[in-house]
């Protein structure tokens, strides 16, 4: 069975799919799923607190995830970034 990370951020909700393929693990919307998680993934730094606090309420590690060396083709908040940096086991 594949390792089912719950995701909570609506910025990484947007790239799940390639979250998917990096880590090989099912993606799911936290917190509206009830269903067994294995780990919490957000945002490393200051913008992944609520991810963090949940997956410590849920008993499950938080996995960071950040913006990689190359940011973004097009400048602007809105820009989904070109690399991303996984930290710990994802």
């Amino acid at each position: 069975m594949a390792e089912r990370i719950g995701i909570l951020s609506g910025d990484l909700w947007a790239l799940r799919g390639d979250i998917s393929t990096l880590t090989g693990a099912e993606v799911v919307r936290a917190p509206a799923t009830i269903a067994r998680l294995d780990a919490v993934l957000g945002w490393a730094g200051p913008a992944g607190a609520l991810a963090r606090r949940f997956a410590a309420l849920r008993g499950v590690p938080f996995r960071a995830v950040g913006r990689g060396p190359l940011r973004s083709v097009r400048p602007g908040r809105a820009a989904l970034p070109t690399s991303l940096t996984l930290a710990g086991r994802a």
